[in-house]
Parts: C-alpha cells; structure tokens; sequence
C-alpha cells in the first residue's frame, strides 16, 4: 500500500508530542523563531537533541547560518504563543507580549517555558523536505 502525504499527516496530527518554539538569533542580531514538535533527545553523553525542520521555512537560512538554537518547551497555557510562532507574522513581531532572555549562545529562551535547552548546531541532515538540526546542549 502506497502511503499518501495526506492520509501520513492526518495519521501524525494524532500523535502526541511536546509543543516547543525553536529559537535562535541571526548574524544581524534579528530573532528568529517556528513552532515545532519535532523534537527529541539524541544522546546523553554529550547532552545532545533534535529538531527538524522543513528547508522552506521562511526562518530556514537563519537557523542554519547561525550555528546555534535554542528549543523552547511550552507549556500548557501557552497555545497562544505556539500560534504566535507558527504564523506568518514577522520575526520579531512573534517575540512581542512573553519575556525572553538570551542564552549563553546568544539564542532567545522563553522565561515561562516548561525548560529551554541551548544548543550548538553540530550536525545537519537532510531528510526529503527537512533538515534534521543535531545540537549538542550548552546549558539548560
């Protein structure tokens, strides 16, 4: 049986995961962020984990090009701002109405997140229309 890109994504929209607003800031200084939920831990020595995302993202070339990111864990009473980032508002302007620090990197971590994980991108794999962004743990 033939699998449809339809009837996958109907099947995966059931799948429970994690809401998390992947972040990370340009060589322009600009903030840049999507919401995703593919996100999962690759190993623990060294803390390492994943995320992907699809190369036709507007954000894609700033996540990239910048060597780091940042996965911010949502939490519950966040829907608002997982919408925020997974619309077609401008780059900064999905940043505005939540408090935001910069990690170690340099990337936005959400004050209010469940847990933000700061990364260095140390792998890129590509995978059909997804990049898979491979990013050992710099702080937590």
């Amino acid at each position: 049986m033939t699998i449809s890109p339809e009837l996958f994504k109907q099947g995966m929209r059931r799948l429970t995961a994690s809401v998390c607003v992947i972040t990370t800031k340009d060589k322009n200084g600009v903030r840049h962020g999507i919401t995703a939920t593919a996100v999962c831990s690759v190993t623990a020595e060294p803390p390492t984990l994943l995320c992907c995302m699809n190369r036709s993202n507007t954000s894609y070339e700033a996540f990239r090009d910048a060597g780091r990111f940042a996965v911010n864990v949502l939490g519950t009473d966040h829907k608002e701002i997982a919408g925020r980032f997974a619309s077609k508002l401008d780059s900064e302007a999905r940043f505005e109405g939540a408090e935001w620090i910069e990690a170690e990197t340099g990337s936005p971590i959400l004050v209010a997140a469940a847990v933000g994980f700061d990364c260095r991108t140390v792998q890129l794999v590509e995978a059909g229309s997804h990049t898979i962004f491979i990013g050992e743990i710099a702080d937590i």
